[in-house]
């Protein structure tokens, strides 16, 4: 097992090392301004035009992960139930901390404290506790580390432009002031570790699910 892992992250190193240097970078940031400072200044350049990017960006941490990972089983079970597991555990580990967490979301932090929320995007319902840590966050570095871990080895240095993908849905999350920087650095850390865990469930044994696709299953049954 162990020879698995350190066979993954060297075959996904280009994922895991910008990652690893943005949630370093964000904890740094995090150490030096504190929780509110943090989301102030990660606030300080709103646009209309990012404010439309981001309200539909975040999604990378909604339902889309599910529905590609259910598209993905057309042409590989195995491929499509790594991505789907990965999800699945990545679901239950957050709330396993949010739900007793309860932690107040951004809008309800500040107005406790008689501060002045940044900027909110128009047509964005604020949800107002659970806050810690950012499931959409989770979801996004789970799903993008899976489609990195699915790449053919040649086309691992995309690993890099996936965590990247990855950081922007959790930053998008602090840009609509649905969570805070901590909140994304722990989703970050839960989402990664979720799609290592299914990816040694998964491909650690080759037998545990076939690399055929639903597609190809039914063709077959159908020619016999």
């Amino acid at each position: 097992m162990k020879d698995k892992l350190v066979l993954f992250c060297r075959d996904n190193a280009w994922f895991l090392l910008t990652a690893v240097a943005a949630v370093v970078f964000g904890c740094c940031l995090h150490l030096s301004l504190g929780k509110t400072g943090s989301h102030v200044f990660l606030n300080s350049a709103h646009t209309p035009g990012l404010d439309i990017f981001f309200k539909y960006f975040t999604e990378l941490g909604g339902g889309l992960p599910s529905y590609i990972g259910a598209a993905i089983l057309l042409v590989s079970l195995r491929g499509g139930f790594y991505v789907l597991s990965a999800q699945l555990l990545n679901l239950l580990l957050t709330h396993a901390i949010k739900i007793p967490v309860g932690a107040p979301r951004p809008v309800t932090y500040f107005h406790e404290l008689g501060l002045q929320l940044p900027p909110v995007v128009e047509g964005v319902d604020l949800h107002v506790t659970d806050s810690f840590p950012s499931g959409h966050t989770s979801a996004a570095f789970a799903f993008c580390l899976c489609i990195s871990a699915m790449l053919p080895k040649r086309w691992q240095p995309a690993g890099c432009l996936l965590a990247l993908l990855a950081c922007l849905g959790g930053y998008s999350r602090v840009y609509l002031s649905q969570h805070f920087l901590e909140d994304i650095l722990l989703g970050a850390v839960i989402g990664m570790v979720s799609a290592i865990i299914m990816y040694m469930a998964l491909y650690g044994n080759k037998r545990a699910i076939t690399d055929k696709g639903l597609i190809r299953l039914i063709t077959e049954r159908r020619k016999n």
